[in-house]
């Protein structure tokens, strides 16, 4: 019902222009789910939630934890999982704790996707996996070098016209924390 009460309010859900709201879906969403490696008991952070389309299929029992700016999808993925209202950017690792999986399509816009990506590695337990669906002109080495030592990072895969409506490349990293 609060769902409903805040669409309402606020007239929508968010959009891809006003909130680079591109859901996750097909064989790029299934793949990432598949290379999160995550299980039943598992702590999973979300850090940009939406509506919740990178989750689908993930198996029953794992703690999410998500963060979104709008407030009727906080609403309503709040339904199913712990989500925050707020700025992931202004979340700290200290309020939250660390997770074991990270899975991740942040914004693209004006690079906002890096401060994104170094900001969600400050999450990761050691001994975890982040999986980040990035724009395609990341790259590998410069990823590693933000990173810094300890961690494992590779490209899983590269994806041509993943998001409907927009021709951008994409790319799937896999980021391992060492133990």
């Amino acid at each position: 019902v609060e769902a409903f009460k805040l669409l309402a309010l606020h007239g929508s859900i968010p959009d891809r222009y006003t909130h680079q709201f591109y859901a996750t879906v097909g064989e790029l969403q299934k793949r990432a789910i598949d290379e999160c490696m995550v299980a039943s008991g598992m702590r999973l952070l979300e850090p940009n939630i939406g509506l919740g389309a990178l989750l689908k299929g993930l198996p029953e029992g794992v703690d999410v934890t998500g963060f979104d700016i709008h407030p009727a999808a906080v609403a309503i993925t709040g339904l199913r999982w712990n989500v925050t209202l707020n700025d992931f950017l202004l979340v700290k690792p200290e309020n939250t704790g660390l997770f074991e999986r990270i899975l991740m399509n942040p914004p693209f816009s004006d690079s906002r996707w890096i401060a994104h990506f170094q900001h969600a590695m400050r999450f990761l337990k050691p001994g975890g996996r982040l999986i980040a669906i990035l724009p395609g002109s990341a790259k590998e080495h410069l990823l590693t070098r933000e990173a810094g030592p300890g961690y494992d990072i590779n490209i899983l895969g590269c994806y041509d016209n993943a998001f409907e409506g927009t021709a951008e490349s994409i790319k799937l990293f896999s980021v391992d924390a060492h133990e």
